[in-house]
């Protein structure tokens, strides 16, 4: 999912960066920045600091011995070949919450978050709104399917990169001049040119095409 384990000594470490958590690889000369809230010193004299712009991320020490898979109750990883369209049929045929919201289920599957679910939603056709129970088989195949595709560019682009994000080498991702429907609404769709709307759903934006993606009831 999104936690980053580090195995010490006596235990883990378990971190979640959250939206925008962040570790950069200092020397104590390096001036402590605003939002650098925590510092770890490490053996060879450099500094491994945690910057946390809006403080939304979490750390915990699990001390050994401790079992990793019950880690917040996760789903699988995109990439874990339990990942399947049955698998997806199963967790979310029987609910009626919104498939936009499934998709960022982190017990269904670890990993989706509010860009992903747009583009695997876009790539598929489907409708944000649609609910778990109204999805098919086949449904679910292609959105597995677009799920691998879609997270893999992205990942071989180096990610999408959000206005304040940085990495710990101040390079930035690319796969933003990528994406297909994620913070494009009120631009022309790139399939049909109609126009990209903008709705919430449980909180969270979700950006669609009304002609490529109906909502059937």
């Amino acid at each position: 999912g999104k936690y980053c384990v580090f195995g010490m000594d006596n235990g883990y470490l378990v971190v979640h960066l959250r939206m925008e958590g962040k570790f950069f690889i200092k020397t104590a000369r390096d001036k402590i920045e605003k939002h650098e809230h925590v510092i770890f010193y490490l053996n060879d004299g450099r500094q491994l600091r945690y910057c946390d712009t809006r403080k939304f991320g979490r750390m915990n020490y699990y001390p050994y011995p401790y079992d990793l898979a019950t880690l917040g109750n996760l789903g699988v990883e995109p990439f874990d070949e339990r990942f399947s369209g049955q698998y997806l049929y199963d967790a979310i045929h029987a609910s009626h919450k919104a498939i936009k919201t499934l998709l960022m289920d982190q017990h269904i599957v670890a990993g989706i978050g509010n860009i992903y679910s747009d583009e695997i939603l876009y790539a598929t056709c489907i409708h944000p709104l649609t609910k778990g129970c109204s999805i098919t088989l086949d449904q679910c195949d292609a959105m597995v399917e677009a799920a691998r595709q879609i997270l893999y560019a992205a990942i071989q682009d180096g990610g999408t990169t959000v206005r304040t994000y940085t990495s710990s080498l101040g390079v930035t991702g690319k796969f933003q001049m990528n994406v297909r429907a994620y913070g494009k609404a009120n631009t022309l769709c790139g399939r049909c040119h109609q126009t990209i709307q903008r709705i919430v759903v449980n909180g969270r934006s979700a950006c669609f095409c009304p002609h490529c993606q109906p909502l059937k009831e």
